[in-house]
């Protein structure tokens, strides 16, 4: 694979190979604004080779951009640009002062080719073979069945794309002569007073068409600040003569890169986010709750509000945040069918391995966090205030057992990607039931069971109740996994190995037909404790993994007879999903062995899920199983 990529790099791919090694499949996008934005999805291998490439001249990039060009290669630019620019807009300027904010149309597909070949050769001519088999003659980019040429710009699918862009529009932003200078690859800001800004828009407007772009004056933008407002009205239309179509920059409408620059736009901002997140939260209802709890933590929401965060003061506007959190809230109780309580809410925006949903963020309790604060919520100053207010939240044993257990690295695997094929798809009731013990939120109605104890609207009596159905087929799940688990890293075992019985007739879960290590089998049982039960929760409230603990040492008194023969390992699990050491390390093992085997590098993550999933789908079985049984309505399928 290496030297296929250092012959790619050098410019080794034969020249009538080159179109549809170089040439992509189109995806045809909506702009917000109108009209299409052509993404394309290049070879695997083209992709890979201009990712080292771009690797390669990364340090050079940023040093030849700087100061002006954040959008490549500066960790963090969009984040520097916006809160430079609400600086210089918000200023008290005593004199008047332009605020021009620079859209080009189709930037990345018009730019002339002949252009960016001559600037790579100048500055990278490392990287130029490459490059200039990627653009030098047309490609064919695939729009379904259809061809279509590709003669123009650089695609926007392409990694090397962003540098190529700002390479070519590089001496366009040093031509630029204003106070106020910085760009986000196409999207670019200037502030100056109006005549300076003015010479400036020219500049960009007649060297920007020497490479092919064109400006888009109706989306362009221009702010007037510290004018009067006849002479403002005077400033813009000089801007109107030069630009037709610029609009003027409002303060209720003053954005940049998608973030608010003013108090007015960010109350706007808000106001939108949460009605568009309250839309969405009614659509996701459709879907499974899984899925939906998915793509609300990881596309919908959390990503965009963790943005926005960053890049404006919201804690300026508390209301608002509130009620974007309210929002929030209601969408989340309406995908889990569960009602959460001060407690429960403020858990679920913990990191999963803080014992959280991953969530990670409340827009009112972070806003007032600086940015490189906010970026690093482990260990920062709310998430341990997070975690003091929950444990003063804590007033009965069974939620300070909770939060002890949780807090665990693998405690809270399950709560992993959906996927039906892969078998982490969680139903409706085993969803809703997993995250409620999680959050420790009401799962019930207060009923009795049919052992004859009183189940409280928790339901945790059905973790330990001896008449609970759960118990067994979360049993048989586990050591399902386990055992196709050795299969899959070419160890055969057989399940109750006869031979290895106890006193009272009981048998391990499993034996290897083959040495494990040291010319010796390996003999497994597996247990789930529950955290909770009575017996447990004196030292559950204590140490985290205490009942796992005890259930390992009572395995293997169990069956210390078998030591001098074989390799006995207890896989000991805990309701709450923490792990006993002993059964965790085998895991691990076992993972580690099919990764050698298959290959596939993700074995053990998959392994740990897999163990995890069944135990969850076992607790939620045990706790619907103390349910009094009726009479279901069966005449109905003998219509």
């Amino acid at each position: 694979m290496r030297a296929f990529l250092n012959k790619v790099l050098a410019g080794g791919v034969p020249s009538t190979f080159c179109p549809f090694f170089f040439g992509a499949s189109l995806t045809a996008l909506k702009k917000k604004s109108g009209g299409i934005r052509p993404i394309a999805v290049g070879n695997t291998w083209r992709r890979l080779a201009a990712k080292i490439a771009v690797g390669r001249i990364t340090p050079q990039l940023i040093q030849h951009f700087s100061p002006h060009q954040l959008g490549v290669g500066i960790k963090g630019g969009a984040e520097i640009g916006t809160h430079a620019a609400r600086i210089y807009y918000n200023h008290p300027h005593t004199s008047p002062k332009a605020f021009l904010k620079i859209d080009f149309r189709n930037a990345f597909n018009e730019i002339r080719r002949d252009t960016l070949l001559d600037v790579v050769r100048d500055l990278f001519p490392s990287i130029f073979p490459f490059v200039a088999q990627c653009y030098a003659s047309p490609s064919s980019l695939f729009y379904g069945m259809m061809p279509i040429p590709s003669l123009l710009g650089c695609q926007q699918g392409d990694p090397l794309g962003p540098a190529h862009f700002s390479l070519v529009v590089h001496p366009i932003v040093e031509a630029v002569e204003t106070e106020l200078n910085l760009w986000y690859l196409d999207d670019g800001a200037m502030g100056d007073p109006p005549e300076n800004v003015l010479a400036a828009l020219a500049t960009v407007a007649r060297m920007s068409g020497e490479v092919g772009l064109h400006l888009n004056t109706e989306k362009c933008e221009v702010g007037i600040l510290g004018a009067e407002r006849e002479e403002a009205i005077d400033i813009l239309l000089q801007f109107q003569q030069v630009a037709p179509g610029i609009q003027l920059m409002s303060p209720d409408s003053a954005m940049l890169l998608g973030s608010p620059l003013t108090n007015e736009a960010l109350e706007v901002v808000l106001a939108t986010k949460s009605q568009q997140l309250a839309t969405f939260s009614q659509r996701l209802l459709g879907l499974s709750a899984h899925s939906a709890f998915f793509l609300l933590r990881a596309s919908i929401s959390i990503p965009g509000l963790i943005y926005f965060l960053r890049c404006a003061p919201s804690w300026r506007k508390m209301d608002a945040l509130t009620h974007y959190d309210a929002t929030l809230k209601d969408a989340l109780e309406g995908i889990l069918n569960c009602t959460l309580s001060e407690a429960a809410w403020m858990q679920s925006s913990l990191p999963v391995k803080e014992g959280g949903l991953g969530r990670e963020y409340s827009a009112a309790r972070t806003s007032h966090l600086k940015p490189s604060e906010e970026s690093k919520q482990r260990g920062s100053p709310i998430l341990d205030k997070t975690l003091s207010h929950l444990s003063d939240l804590a007033v009965i044993p069974e939620d300070t057992a909770r939060l002890r257990s949780l807090p665990n690295k693998y405690a809270g695997v399950w709560l992993t990607l959906p996927s039906p094929q892969l078998g982490t798809l969680l139903s409706n009731e085993t969803f809703r039931v997993s995250v409620a013990l999680r959050l420790g939120c009401d799962i019930c109605q207060p009923h009795k069971c049919p052992c004859g104890a009183q189940v409280s609207s928790r339901g945790l009596h059905g973790l330990s109740s001896r008449r609970s159905a759960g118990r067994w087929s979360r049993h048989e799940a586990a050591n399902d996994v386990i055992a196709r688990a050795l299969r899959s890293a070419e160890v055969p075992c057989i399940r109750e190995p006869a031979g290895c019985s106890t006193t009272d007739g009981k048998r391990p879960d499993g034996m290897t037909l083959v040495p494990w290590a040291r010319g010796r089998s390996l003999v497994w049982d597996f247990t789930c404790a529950d955290t909770f039960a009575p017996s447990h929760l004196p030292d559950t409230v204590r140490h985290q993994g205490a009942a796992a603990s005890k259930a390992e040492d009572a395995k293997k008194k169990k069956y210390a007879f078998l030591m001098d023969r074989y390799i006995f390992v207890p896989v000991a699990m805990e309701t709450t999903g923490v792990w006993g050491q002993e059964g965790l390390a085998l895991i691990e093992q076992i993972g580690q062995r099919i990764a050698s085997t298959t290959g596939q590098l993700n074995a053990v993550n998959f392994l740990r899920q897999r163990v995890s999933l069944a135990a969850q789908r076992g607790n939620v079985a045990s706790i619907l199983g103390t349910h009094p049984p009726g009479k279901e309505l069966e005449e109905v399928y003998y219509l």
